[in-house]
Formats: C-alpha cells, structure tokens, sequence
C-alpha cells in the first residue's frame, strides 16, 4: 500500500541546533504512528514538519504523492487535510466551542455560517461535547478544551490527524477522556501520528511506534516488538528508565 504521507530527509535547525537530524518517514492510510523518546529529542519538530508549520530546512514531503514542501504549495489546503492538535488548547476564551470549531471553516475555507454550523455540530458530538456547543472556553474542563481542540481540527476533515503530546498539559484525571477520543477515532481507522508520554495509551492503539533521540530516528516497530525487546541500547535505556520511575 503507497503511504498516504512521506517524508525523505527532512531536517529542522535552529540557528547552530539541530532539532531534528535528516529524517525518513512512511505513514500509511489508516494507520497509527506513535512517536515516543524523551523530551527534546525531535519528536514534536518531526510533527510539526510534517504540516509545514515548521517547514523543514532540507528534505521533501509528499501528501497523496504531491510534493507539499515545493514552492507555491497551497498551505490552507495542506493544513485543511494534516490537520494538528496541540498541546495546549489555543481556544478562543470569548467565543463559544462552536465558534472557536467553526471560525477557520468561515474564515479561511469560506463556508456558509449554516454549513459551517452543521460540520462544526456534528464534530462536537463525535467528541462527546455537543451539549456543551454554546459554553466558552473558561468554564470547560482541561480535557473538554481539548476535545474542542480536536473537533476543531476533525471539523476540517482532515486526511490524517497529527497530535503533539494532547494530554501532557492536562490534570491526571482528565487524560483518560481525551484518550478516549483518540480510541475512538483508531476504531473508525484515522491516520494518525501521534506524540505522547502515555506509554500504555501508545502500546495499545499504534501500529507502529517511533522512537527518537537527539533529533534522529533511532529504532521502529511494532508496540510489542519495542517495548518488549528493542534492539537499541538508548532505546532500552529510556523504556527502562520510564519503568523505574512507576
């Protein structure tokens, strides 16, 4: 099966660091990639790349076999379709989860108020939140802001789904909501590539896991593959050191 989205040699810098070495990457349509390693090395600059939010300093990326890191690349279109889930919630605090769902179909994609309306509605409840359409950001739970986050950007109806470290600014017990989410969406077969901590959340529901370190990818395979018996020393050193500390 060609991959729905390829990265070949994508590098990112920052003035003399070198946030992610050239790196390759396949996803293919309706898989899950799951990138892990510890903080700084890489993981949400990848991700990033991948949407051109932070175009890459070298390299190519093709969507669909078009190559979206050529020059005049239609980049709303391209983030229409990669959409992105951050980890912070970047809401709007005055308007409500319906406006803050809709406003980059009105504004951006010039949808109807009424159409937009109906995508944004139909987004929400498949986050579990359509009750809550007309409530602003300030009196939703961390976990709720996050599931608009999500709607936000499944609203776009988007061909794959990045998500960078979704639960690390959330209270413990709201993790389990938004991960639940992104269960969901596995289920229904989304693409997606996903930056996470929660070890457990990444061994259940990725086909296949990425670790990385110092801006390089280091190892990939299966969740049962690496977590039971990488085949690289830093890869067993980080999963080991993550068992200690529980």
């Amino acid at each position: 099966m060609s991959p729905i989205l390829s990265a070949r040699g994508i590098s990112r810098c920052f003035g003399s660091v070198t946030a992610l070495a050239p790196s390759d990457l396949d996803v293919a349509p309706g898989e899950v990639v799951v990138l892990i390693g510890p903080s700084g090395s890489g993981k949400s600059t990848l991700l990033r790349c991948l949407n051109l939010l932070s175009p890459p300093d070298s390299g190519d990326i093709h969507f669909r076999a078009q190559c979206i890191t050529e020059r005049g690349v239609n980049l709303n279109q391209v983030r229409r379709s990669i959409g992105m889930v951050f980890q912070q919630f970047n809401l709007y605090p005055h308007m409500t989860a319906l406006d803050n769902v809709t406003l980059a179909l009105r504004r951006v994609h010039r949808m109807s108020r009424e159409n937009a309306r109906a995508r944004g509605m139909a987004a929400l409840e498949e986050v579990g939140l359509v009750e809550h359409h007309d409530t602003h950001p300030g009196k939703l739970s961390g976990g709720q802001q996050q599931r608009v986050g999500i709607a936000r950007a499944l609203a776009l109806e988007p061909d794959i789904m990045l998500f960078d470290e979704p639960t690390s600014a959330l209270d413990p017990e709201l993790v389990g909501e938004v991960l639940s989410v992104m269960r969901r969406l596995r289920d229904r077969k989304m693409t997606m590539v996903i930056v996470t901590h929660e070890m457990g959340f990444a061994r259940d529901v990725a086909d296949r896991v990425v670790f990385m370190n110092e801006g390089a990818i280091i190892e990939q395979g299966s969740p049962e593959a690496l977590f039971t018996t990488p085949s690289q020393p830093r890869t067993r050193e980080f999963l080991s050191r993550l068992m200690e500390q529980r």
